[in-house]
């Protein structure tokens, strides 16, 4: 391993005008092969340092891992590689200080759960690129050792928290966490403590009076410990202390649908938190007072139609909170400093047709460093640095400087009643070169995993760019069960997997066919819960697929709640006793309705093509799932195509593995989805 502390990166040139909005690629130009969309982001992350003299990236440039580099912004634009390894990625990083740099390790090859994977550790790296590691990655004699008078901490300990820093003052204290209770698979509780990132020593911190076995902690400005969340039983718990006080209180436990989930904390020691209200129990962004638990009496944010699920913008330490961003239809920043709000227009003005976040040094003075992520559904996305003293703004690099936006697909948001009256947000990927008014496109609906989360965004997917860039339009539907929308959308999908949580899938299809945008030709395909989906939707609507892929997907209902002492995976007990039978269904009680929505059990329905692909070492959905399935579909008749990587995990970590993963896929919708008689799907 070989530490280039001075390799120089190709600095920026400046900015000399906004990006011109991209064009359409011309009629018949070859699309990008699958390697162009399924690269690794040549910057992933970038982060200023407190003063703002630096930047701080994650990046691929020039190297086949994932390294760290630092850019000095004064007095030009100059950049060292201060972190390279040769068998891993740089995993996290924070500032700590102006000077030192706190970051992790992994393999995004690998991922956590495989039998390869090892704890992240943590390592302190100066601007010269000399290097302490302070936790170890595995429990091995050559990680947890002396380094001079100092030991290395085992693997058991986390870095939790790292204190705001005024520029210029004491940065050498952070919180690393140790775990102390291990349960069903899982660390159950999480003792904090300082850690001293220049000596590796480290010391109690205050708890107050008898702190709850907490697997979460929330720290207020000074460091004081204020919130703590417990998961021992089938909910988690908050306990709140309050300030100049020692004694942890219960605060709220929580629900099926999460009513309540803090944000953070403001200098002034109010919580803000998401708590859910209204017809639809729309997560809203409201203020606590934390010594009298009072919320405000109207919120400070809401996003009908929206779950707000936001995180706080500070300023320099003992500054009000200057704004909040989060997601509702865009990615959207709500400042509340006016000087923000004038400087956010006029990135918006400069980057025309984005979404621009905003981070900040010295945020609205006249001496403001700002540090801009510009992405776009077209775009990827690009760092730029703003300094306002001198009003110049600098590149920093690229997300991917391969793409050309004129092949990515533009991507739209639709909202549409579900055959029972429930609200469906819809999100449809493009067919590129396609415009609305023109001849219906074959489809390919692409149904999410979770099922539990929010899935869609405006912004760039590459997997539907890549089939969108082949001439097909990707119908995404956010069905019921779907998390972001409120809880009246997450709860209608209880015990719904198979029913009508399949019939929103239909009826996005059918709705998109009905407006002339989406041919009769269509397929569906999904990973995981969405495999689970594109199987049960060639059982229920056979009328409607021409075929289905299906890749890491739950196949055995059975398997997938009770387990399988031959099938090893990694799901908690917990989670089966409890959310999973809330959401799913009970094994036992509700035996009758799960066998009738089972892949498994209902395999002889299946008529249309199917293509099966699972990674070997997956621990979520075992590859058991896939072999039942094909051995029952075998049985029946009906052999699907069948892909193993034999080295990968769920959802396919390995980049040479999902550019084969994308390959194989388009050939198999080309060869079933593609109509009679045309040269191919990107030509239509």
């Amino acid at each position: 391993m070989k530490l280039l502390t001075s390799l120089l990166l190709a600095a920026a040139p400046l900015l000399a005008a906004a990006d011109a909005p991209p064009g359409d690629a011309p009629p018949g130009d070859a699309p990008p092969g699958a390697d162009t969309y399924f690269s690794r982001n040549q910057i992933l992350r970038a982060e200023l340092s407190p003063s703002g003299r630096f930047v701080a990236v994650t990046t691929s440039y020039g190297s086949p891992r994932v390294d760290l580099a630092v850019f000095a912004l004064k007095p030009e634009l100059r950049a060292a590689r201060l972190v390279h390894e040769q068998w891993d990625d740089v995993a996290d990083f924070q500032w700590s200080g102006d000077d030192k740099i706190l970051f992790t390790l992994g393999d995004m090859d690998t991922a956590r759960g495989s039998r390869e994977a090892k704890a992240p550790g943590l390592f302190a790296v100066d601007l010269a690129g000399h290097r302490r590691q302070l936790i170890a990655r595995r429990f091995m004699a050559d990680e947890i050792r002396l380094m001079g008078n100092i030991k290395t901490l085992n693997p058991n300990y986390r870095l939790l928290w790292v204190p705001a820093q005024h520029p210029g003052g004491d940065a050498s204290e952070v919180v690393i966490g140790q775990a102390l209770t291990f349960s069903d698979k899982r660390v159950t509780s999480v003792r904090p403590q300082w850690l001293n990132v220049r000596d590796g020593t480290t010391h109690e911190m205050k708890l107050g009076v008898n702190p709850p076995d907490a697997l979460s902690w929330w720290f207020d400005s000074k460091g004081e410990p204020r919130l703590a969340v417990t998961v021992t039983g089938p909910s988690p718990a908050y306990y709140w202390r309050a300030p100049g006080q020692d004694e942890w209180r219960p605060l709220f436990e929580e629900g099926e649908d999460r009513t309540f989930l803090p944000v953070g904390f403001d200098d002034a020691g109010q919580l803000y938190a998401a708590k859910r209200d209204g017809p639809r129990r729309e997560r809203a962004l409201w203020r606590v007072d934390m010594q009298t638990l009072a919320l405000d009496k109207e919120p400070l944010l809401r996003a009908p139609g929206f779950d707000v699920n936001a995180s706080m913008i500070r300023g320099e330490p003992g500054q009000p909170v200057l704004g909040v961003r989060y997601e509702a239809d865009l990615v959207t920043t709500q400042w509340f400093d006016p000087a923000m709000q004038a400087f956010q227009r006029e990135v918006d003005a400069r980057f025309p047709g984005h979404v621009n976040s905003i981070s900040c040094r010295r945020c609205g003075q006249p001496d403001m460093v700002a540090l801009v992520r510009s992405f776009a559904d077209r775009d990827p996305g690009s760092f730029w640095v703003f300094d306002a003293t001198s009003k110049a703004w600098q590149l920093i690099g690229r997300r991917k400087d391969s793409l050309d936006a004129a092949h990515m697909a533009r991507v739209t948001m639709d909202r549409i009643k579900a055959r029972d009256g429930e609200d469906l947000p819809v999100w449809l990927t493009l067919p590129v070169g396609w415009v609305r008014g023109g001849p219906p496109a074959p489809a390919v609906v692409m149904v999410h995993g979770g099922p539990w989360v929010r899935e869609g965004s405006w912004s760039w997917h590459p997997l539907e760019q890549f089939l969108a860039s082949r001439g097909y339009l990707i119908i995404s539907p956010e069905f019921r069960g779907s998390d972001g929308y409120g809880a009246q959308h997450l709860n209608a999908g209880n015990k719904q997997w198979g029913r009508s949580m399949q019939d929103d899938v239909a009826d996005a299809l059918l709705w998109a066919q009905g407006k002339g945008l989406a041919s009769k030709d269509a397929c569906i395909a999904g990973g995981s819960y969405g495999g689970y989906s594109t199987l049960m939707g060639l059982v229920r609507d056979p009328q409607l697929y021409r075929c289905g892929a299906a890749w890491a997907a739950v196949a055995d209902l059975s398997l997938f709640l009770q387990g399988d002492w031959t099938t090893s995976d990694d799901i908690p007990h917990l989670a089966r006793s409890g959310v999973y039978r809330r959401r799913v269904g009970n094994p036992l009680a509700d035996a009758e309705m799960l066998a009738a929505v089972s892949p498994v059990q209902q395999a002889a329905r299946i008529k249309a093509p199917l293509l099966l692909v699972y990674g070997q070492e997956d621990v979520r959905v075992p590859m058991d799932h896939g072999q039942r399935l094909r051995k029952a579909m075998i049985a029946a008749g009906n052999p699907p195509e069948w892909k193993v990587f034999k080295d990968d995990v769920h959802g396919f970590t390995s980049i040479e593995n999902q550019v084969e993963f994308a390959q194989t896929l388009e050939a198999f919708l080309a060869r079933h989805l593609k109509p009679a008689g045309s040269a191919s799907p990107a030509a239509q």
